[in-house]
């Protein structure tokens, strides 16, 4: 996730950057954005244990912090998927960039969030 954040923070940077479209740069910066939030989300709980320590919040901090992974993963799974848009786009046609941003939502999105509200409805059934 650090990594991804490196990236996209250097991408600009690169001379070639220059030869991007609208389209891609506006990708890029919702993917830069999505991995600083992220970073932002993952890492609060920590911050919030180091400062409550020994407060007796342990189920606030639980639910609290498992709301913020939950946010983390949406923003990160978005992050990837236009990071994704973003390197198929420079580099291949429009089609492929479908495809491949495409087959990188659904696999995210299937694994890290389909598949434990599947398993989620069916222990309710």
């Amino acid at each position: 996730m650090q990594i991804l954040f490196a990236f996209l923070l250097v991408v600009p940077f690169n001379n070639r950057f220059a030869e991007t479209d609208d389209l891609q740069r506006n990708v890029w910066f919702a993917a830069l954005l999505l991995a600083l939030g992220a970073v932002a989300c993952f890492i609060a709980p920590t911050a919030y244990h180091r400062i409550r320590f020994r407060e007796f919040d342990k189920e606030r901090l639980v639910l609290t912090a498992n709301r913020l992974a939950v946010v983390g993963l949406a923003c990160l799974a978005t992050a990837l998927s236009a990071s994704a848009f973003f390197v198929t786009g420079f580099v291949f046609s429009d089609r492929a960039t479908a495809v491949v941003t495409a087959i990188a939502a659904g696999t995210i999105g299937g694994l890290w969030f389909a598949l434990p509200l599947l398993r989620k409805v069916s222990d309710h059934s």
